[in-house]
């Protein structure tokens, strides 16, 4: 029962963020309850991670990420994908995006380059399909869920299969003055998936790990 209102919140939020029809945008063009704000203002909780728990150089050569389904613990049961992997994906533009924080605030005209979420879980479904479980069972799920990122210094969020489909995950963003792309900073949470019909609470910084669940799993933390 539980779920079912989570679920039915969840679907009456969507709708909210929606700015596809006009009759749900308010004087400033942006989702009801929302304000436009003249920065991408930076929210965390004071704790970011170090070098050794994530990794992003200039050129993020040491980036990586990894998928399991549910909570593998096997290493042959897990996929790491890293920045190669995404430039093979191929990177695409998303221009215009709005990153809609749920404090109110609403920052509008970020340019990111990405690669689509679907063609991202493509490839680690094609790597994960021969691998099997201790009782030779396949691993890979399609029955799965939900997409639950978890972060280094232990910030973990849920969002519905339903949310994945339009969402990236952006690997640079457009500087307003050179613009020029440079890769996603720490500050603003490294690269990380965005979902453009959520709040940005739903979009994990410094996401190190991605798990395909079947079942559902409560956030851990609160960060944007």
């Amino acid at each position: 029962k539980k779920l079912k209102l989570r679920e039915k919140a969840q679907r009456l939020r969507r709708n909210d963020m929606k700015t596809g029809n006009r009759t749900e945008l308010n004087k400033h063009g942006l989702p009801k309850g929302q304000v436009p704000s003249k920065k991408w203002i930076v929210l965390d909780l004071g704790k970011r991670p170090n070098q050794k728990e994530y990794s992003l150089c200039s050129e993020g050569k040491n980036w990586s990420l990894k998928f399991m389904i549910n909570d593998s613990s096997n290493e042959k049961e897990i996929v790491v994908v890293d920045l190669n992997d995404l430039e093979q994906i191929g990177l695409k533009m998303y221009e215009n995006v709005h990153w809609n924080c749920v404090t109110g605030w609403t920052y509008v005209g970020l340019t990111f380059q990405g690669v689509p979420v679907p063609s991202l879980l493509e490839l680690v479904k094609s790597r994960m399909k021969n691998a099997t479980d201790a009782d030779e069972k396949t691993v890979w799920r399609d029955d799965w869920k939900y997409l639950y990122q978890t972060s280094p210094e232990g910030y973990s969020v849920p969002v519905f299969r339903e949310d994945v489909e339009n969402a990236f995950l952006c690997v640079s963003l457009r500087n307003s003055k050179t613009g020029k792309f440079e890769l996603m900073d720490l500050e603003h949470g490294g690269i990380r998936f965005v979902f453009p019909t959520l709040f940005g609470w739903k979009s994990c910084k410094w996401v190190s790990t991605v798990r395909l669940l079947t079942e559902y799993r409560k956030v851990c933390k609160n960060v944007n």
